[in-house]
């Protein structure tokens, strides 16, 4: 009930992203791609969480979240390649593209 009222809140950018996330998330679950169904659902409980928390619901907060999670990947990344795990590595990276991706569309619909 609470989280009804609180998306009465969000910017349309805002909403716009998680329509997005649903759909694609869906598509990802139909063809078996693991990789990013994992990655988005990973996103999409990032923003769960930052509504729970009580944050706004703006381009910008949205920008700040995705940004953050773009750089922990990135850090995991190092701290991968240097312990020589390219494996592992490569599931940041990965990862690090496909929130990349969602950060563009935020940053696009942010400057509409």
């Amino acid at each position: 009930m609470f989280a009804t009222i609180r998306r009465f809140q969000a910017t349309p950018g805002y909403t716009q992203l998680l329509q997005t996330l649903k759909v694609d998330l869906k598509q990802a679950m139909i063809a078996k791609n693991g990789p990013e169904k994992n990655t988005i659902k990973a996103i999409m409980a990032t923003i769960k969480n930052r509504e729970i928390d009580g944050a706004k619901q703006t381009e910008t907060s949205l920008k700040r979240t995705l940004g953050k999670m773009i750089k922990q990947r990135k850090d995991s990344e190092t701290l991968y390649r240097n312990q020589d795990r390219d494996d592992l590595a490569d599931v940041e990276q990965k990862e690090t593209v496909f929130i990349q991706k969602y950060l563009d569309t935020v940053e696009a619909s942010e400057n509409k």
